[in-house]
């Protein structure tokens, strides 16, 4: 039965003039999303507002930001020429209060009547349309026939109330006895939610607002890190370009207020029309085993938000620290260009395989775009081997447009994703410096000219070494480059008395927590600037 389809605040700008007689229009770009998307005959009422002219439509079919199918001039008032930047908003309207005022489609009070062979105090399944008893559901309601009622401890099978497809936790069932306060799985158990609050996330950077190393990325290389933490693998015929992207249209808040405004984004450069048996391409972070230490070996739920201007199936994969236990578990992208969050339940998994809890990589979560069959395995199991993909995935890189976008990443104990929480921008960037640190201010690339946050300071004679201390204690003693700050030039510093001038330079006695540059041509007394960029990646 069609209905009409509502959203809240849903409000945009008309994007091209239309005239009194057409029957479709355009919106902002991007902003279609904000409205309903009708089928089956369904619609939804808009109206039209430049100062004090108002024209509602009806609208039933749209296509992303286009009404391609609009019936003018609804609910008394008058279709009108509009021009560009008109306001387009989906209001009440009086026509839907006088549906809803009018309406005799409600049954009128009294027992509902069923077939001949229905059975007293059972669960039974109704038809939508006409109200039949369809099929006993073979459960046994206990209590009066009035009032509240309660349900035996048998096993219900959503199969007997529904054909849908349906999550168990959206019908309410309402928990008893020992489980008050617990809610009930997919697969009729019972479990414990867990508090926010009690573990602190270990994914860094999962709303994809800090990239120190760069925004932007032209085919990077395998291995390349870079939105901070988060690191690209791959290997194939084709090319790629990662870059951060500002999200349009759409808006996620997380359960503190943040609001989430950017994405990793991939876009395909060169095609690779066929996936060979070793070709990859997976998008990971991995976790620190310090980390990861509350979620190895217990059931942990992920969740992301996704878009692609593509529908298709893809892999997340869990592995550990030498990869040689995965587990699989594929995710569908059901509509192009909408973005979707997905929720996947990790099972505990046994304390088989081998497994770092300490600096080395505690968990590595990857998702997977390409994987040939070199990397394939079960999907929903945990097994051994280096395996991120499943067979049936589809090739993103098979279309040279075609993009992916992830943001929203968060993990949370037990087998329910709680609201996104996300990360101050000042907690992310402290805890991604113990992974990588640079001297230049955070929207600076390194190797970019620039005296901002340059260290300074006078050489001693013709050898100098000058200790430089970290902001934080690094994972490991990590790599250091060191650069020039009026050219970027690497392995030099800038000497700017009495002529400026490169000098070449070597990082000694790295540590966690720091290291010495030391120069070996230096002029005593001279004036001595220098940047550095240090990485303790996993």
């Amino acid at each position: 039965m069609p209905v009409q389809l509502f959203e809240n605040n849903a409000t945009t700008l008309l994007d091209a003039d239309i005239l009194i007689g057409d029957t479709s229009l355009t919106v902002s770009a991007g902003e279609g999303a904000l409205f309903p998307l009708p089928t089956a005959g369904d619609w939804f009422y808009a109206t039209i507002q430049s100062g004090a002219l108002i024209e509602i439509i009806q609208v039933t079919t749209r296509v992303t930001d286009g009404f391609t199918v609009i019936v003018r001039g609804q609910d008394g008032t008058s279709a009108a020429g509009w021009s560009a930047g008109a306001t387009i908003e989906l209001r009440t309207t009086k026509a839907w209060f006088d549906t809803v005022h009018t309406s005799n489609s409600l049954p009128a009070p009294g027992d509902v009547v069923g077939p001949a062979s229905a059975v007293d105090s059972r669960v039974a399944a109704f038809d939508g349309t006409d109200g039949k008893l369809l099929k006993d559901a073979g459960v046994t309601i206990s209590g009066s026939n009035t009032g509240d009622q309660t349900i035996s401890d048998a096993t219900i099978s959503i199969s007997d109330i529904t054909t849908n497809d349906v999550s168990t936790t959206a019908h309410g069932f309402a928990p008893k006895g020992t489980n008050v306060g617990n809610f009930l799985k997919d697969d009729g158990t019972w479990d414990v939610p867990v508090s926010g609050t009690s573990v602190r996330e270990p994914i860094i950077n999962g709303i994809m607002n800090l990239w120190q190393r760069g925004t932007s990325f032209i085919t990077p290389a395998n291995g390349d890190f870079l939105a901070d933490r988060w690191k690209f693998n791959h290997s194939s015929a084709g090319t790629l370009d990662i870059s951060q992207t500002a999200l349009t249209g759409t808006t996620f808040h997380t359960a503190s207020g943040l609001r989430v405004q950017n994405t990793l984004r991939v876009d395909v450069n060169t095609i690779d029309a066929s996936v060979d048996a070793g070709d990859f391409l997976v998008i990971t972070q991995p976790i620190e085993g310090y980390r990861a230490l509350p979620f190895v070996h217990n059931e942990f739920t992920i969740s992301f938000y996704v878009r692609s201007n593509i529908t298709g199936t893809y892999t997340f994969s869990v592995r550990n620290s030498i990869a040689d236990k995965a587990f699989l578990k594929t995710f569908t992208i059901d509509v192009a260009d909408t973005w979707e969050r997905k929720t996947i339940v990790v099972p505990a998994q046994d304390h088989t395989g081998t497994w770092d809890y300490v600096d080395g990589i505690g968990i590595d979560l990857g998702w997977a775009l390409i994987a040939g069959t070199t990397f394939h395995g079960t999907d929903d199991s945990w097994q051994n081997g280096n395996l991120f993909g499943v067979v049936g995935g589809t090739n993103f890189m098979a279309t040279a447009t075609n993009n992916f976008d992830l943001t929203g990443v968060q993990m949370d104990l037990g087998g329910l994703a709680l609201p996104l929480r996300g990360m101050h921008f000042d907690e992310d960037l402290a805890a991604a410096q113990r992974y990588f640190l640079k001297s230049y201010n955070v929207d600076v690339d390194p190797a970019a000219v620039s005296t901002f946050g340059q260290g300074a300071f006078v050489a001693n004679g013709v050898t100098h070494f000058e200790r430089i201390p970290f902001v934080t204690s690094m994972r490991a003693a990590p790599t250091v480059t060191i650069y020039s700050p009026s050219d970027g030039a690497t392995a030099n510093v800038r000497d700017t008395t009495p002529t400026a001038q490169n000098r070449a330079a070597t990082a000694n006695s790295v540590g966690e927590n720091g290291f010495s540059i030391a120069i070996t041509t230096s002029v005593d007394g001279n004036s001595i600037v220098a940047h550095f960029t240090a990485e303790a990646e996993l």
